[in-house]
């Protein structure tokens, strides 16, 4: 009985320790972050905490120019020094919404048509003249793309000009700055997908109706608004950057990549919108599938060279579109969802990261650091082969989604890693 109780003992020491990743350290990380976090600065420390490095706020016309000449920087001057404060890296998406200054039958929608171009060209100087020094990132023209009467109301020209203006106004006030080219809609991108013959599935219609790639091929007003307005601000808008918004089954997204990659050449993309599930196309799902939304989006999202990608929201609280609303991190009772666990697992395992690369057919990928070394994040079925000499060497095992607990052991001797359901992260 003795030797019984001493070996249970022993099992009991050798057992892994169970943590949770809300334990970790948190340090913001540069390759992940959120889009459209909440006004109050107070909040602002739950990004940090989930190892968010780039936050998207958006700038308002009308509450900055409330009239022609009269600026208010308040709000925006402690949104952004706030996050400044933190290391988290603003990104700056300008709305022409000031109702002094747009057309009153463009009031309401994503971009207001300015009367004058240039009391927009004169918002837009003095955002990236105030900023200069401290951000970046600068936007116009979010989802210009959606059908006619919601991204944009004025011709197509007038929205060449209209970021073109923007273009010239930040470039001459903050030279250094990056100019990003508004999001393309998810819904956008599958229909150019489809339409330029890469992809062929069947996808969903904001009206419910459901259409195979042939149907969508056949109807011709898509191929008429991609023609006429899409691919046109693609080719005579100057901009540094372009903002694809992935939502949806992750497995399209290589497909509407390509799609905008062979209209903008070598040019960086990021994706300034992203997330799931969404209920425009998942209407039903367990929580635990929040995580590894999470999870998967960003990976494979990095593994096609994208060069950051902001999560959409941070809580559901407030007004936000209905098929969205289970997107954000943090629930209506300001708890963390399962995918906030997931980018506090994302932000230690990218920790020096390079590139990443995702194993062919599998939901593998390696993290490429620049000290040389290798992690691997991996879960599902079947295993993946470990180079020479890459074991022995710790591995981190999810046990629970919904809490983020997980286990630390050693993997030992192997030279292939067996996959389980929870993700495991391999590695130095």
């Amino acid at each position: 009985a003795a030797i019984a109780a001493l070996a249970v003992a022993r099992s009991a020491i050798a057992a892994p320790k169970t943590r949770f990743l809300a334990e970790l350290p948190a340090a913001p990380h540069p390759r992940l972050g959120l889009a459209f976090p909440p006004v109050d600065p107070a909040d602002y420390g739950a990004l940090r905490s989930a190892g968010l490095g780039i936050a998207r706020i958006g700038v308002w016309w009308r509450l900055h120019e409330p009239s022609r000449g009269e600026f208010d920087w308040t709000t925006l001057d402690r949104r952004v020094g706030a996050l400044l404060e933190l290391g988290i890296e603003p990104f700056l998406t300008l709305v022409s919404n000031a109702e002094w200054a747009i057309r009153s039958e463009t009031a309401g929608i994503n971009n207001g048509t300015p009367v004058d171009m240039e009391d927009w060209r004169r918002f837009v100087a003095a955002v990236a003249e105030r900023y200069r020094d401290q951000v970046r990132y600068y936007q116009v023209a979010n989802e210009w793309d959606s059908s006619p009467g919601v991204g944009w109301l004025g011709t197509t020209e007038e929205m060449i000009e209209f970021i073109n203006t923007a273009y010239d106004a930040v470039k001459t006030s903050a030279p250094e700055a990056t100019f990003v080219l508004g999001g393309i809609t998810a819904i956008q991108l599958d229909l150019m997908a489809i339409i330029e013959g890469r992809a062929d599935y069947n996808m969903n219609t904001a009206s419910g109706a459901s259409f195979t790639a042939d149907q969508v091929r056949s109807v011709h007003e898509f191929g008429d608004h991609i023609e006429a307005h899409v691919y046109p601000v693609l080719r005579d808008c100057f901009y540094d950057m372009v903002d694809v918004h992935l939502y949806g089954p992750v497995e399209r997204d290589p497909f509407r990549i390509a799609s905008v990659r062979d209209r903008v050449g070598d040019l960086p993309l990021i994706s300034a919108e992203c997330g799931g599930p969404s209920l425009y196309y998942d209407p039903d799902f367990p929580p635990e599938q929040h995580f590894f939304e999470v999870l998967e989006r960003n990976l494979a999202a990095l593994a096609e060279g994208l060069e950051f990608c902001l999560w959409f929201r941070l809580t559901e609280a407030g007004d936000i579109y209905d098929a969205n609303s289970k997107v954000p991190l943090v629930d209506f009772t300001e708890q963390p969802k399962p995918g906030y666990f997931a980018y506090q697992l994302l932000s230690q395992a990218l920790e020096g990261m390079v590139s990443v690369e995702q194993v062919d057919g599998a939901q593998a990928y390696w993290i490429h650091r620049a000290d040389g070394s290798q992690r691997l994040i991996a879960w599902g079925e079947g295993s993946v082969d470990l180079p020479a000499g890459f074991t022995p060497a710790r591995l981190a095992a999810l046990t629970d989604p919904i809490t983020g607990a997980f286990t630390v052991s050693r993997l030992g001797e192997a030279t292939a890693l067996n996959l389980d359901p929870l993700p495991v992260v391999v590695g130095v």
